[in-house]
């Protein structure tokens, strides 16, 4: 019996704890996608307009926007960021800042861009609407803006109200805030540079191109045999003219010339050996007698 108790009283209290269990809501996630999806198709209408849905989404937000067509598409991601991982926190202002941004553009650059005195906003929404798909002017929502600011502050008050809103709505879709970044810069850590953190780097020496020895072909040795004669002077040898046996160095000219001694030639055993030539005397001529 104790045992069936508590079996009872245990599933009792996982009744309620299964109860108090919510399911996770996903119409952030679809709404992210949705914004995603729309990004695609006006990325693709920058290239190419056949398509039903890209053409008529596009013709949408430029009749719309003007100017601030350009800028649909970064707005739009950020929204599907945003969407996609929210992380539970709030993002509804978000949200809005980052969805408000093409029209802000497309209201300055129609003030930047548009002669405001001369038009009057009785019969302009058509006019805005052609001129927006065209890109000429800042559609119809960005153009009726324009209009209103200009008739209530001017164009310069205008132009410095619009930026000022553009940034504080950038800083608002970023989750940013002007005392955060502040507080980002000064706390950053300014580290200083240390000469051991780098190791020298020499710089590469070229390789010398090793050259390679030009053959020149040897000229042969001609060495003169008996009863031959030398070369004549200026006969080239080789690469340089052969020299002459006539023409003397200058240290030859220079040095002094040596006496040659007389050449006594000695009698020999063979001059004493050849027998003495007997020499016939004339035979003297008998004197006649008269």
């Amino acid at each position: 019996m104790a045992q069936q108790k508590k079996k009872a009283t245990s599933k009792a209290k996982a009744a309620p704890r299964r109860q108090n269990r919510k399911k996770r809501p996903i119409r952030r996630e679809v709404g992210g996608i949705l914004c995603a999806l729309f990004a695609l198709c006006v990325a693709v209408s920058y290239i190419e307009k056949e398509a039903f849905l890209v053409r008529h989404l596009s013709q949408l937000f430029r009749g719309l926007l003007g100017y601030g067509y350009y800028l649909t598409v970064p707005s739009l991601l950020l929204a599907a960021y945003i969407l996609l991982f929210h992380r539970g926190r709030p993002v509804r202002l978000r949200l809005f800042c980052a969805l408000v941004m093409p029209v802000l553009v497309g209201t300055l650059a129609h003030i930047a861009g548009s002669d405001m005195g001369n038009t009057s906003l009785s019969g302009a929404i058509p006019t805005l609407w052609a001129s927006g798909i065209e890109l000429t002017s800042g559609g119809v929502l960005s153009g009726a803006l324009a209009f209103g600011l200009f008739k209530l502050l001017g164009t310069v008050a205008s132009v410095i109200v619009l930026s000022l809103v553009l940034v504080i709505c950038l800083l608002g879709a970023l989750h940013l805030t002007i005392g955060s970044i502040i507080a980002a810069i000064r706390s950053h850590e300014r580290l200083e540079y240390e000469e051991e953190a780098y190791e020298e780097v020499l710089p590469r020496r070229a390789k010398p191109v090793e050259s390679k020895p030009v053959s020149v072909p040897k000229a042969p040795i001609d060495i003169p045999l008996e009863g031959e004669k030398k070369k004549s002077a200026g006969a080239k040898s080789g690469f340089f003219a052969a020299k002459s046996d006539e023409v003397r160095t200058p240290d030859e000219l220079l040095a002094p010339r040596k006496e040659e001694p007389l050449s006594v030639e000695p009698v020999g055993e063979k001059d004493a050996e050849k027998p003495p030539v007997a020499v016939e005397k004339p035979a003297m001529e008998k004197p006649v007698d008269s």
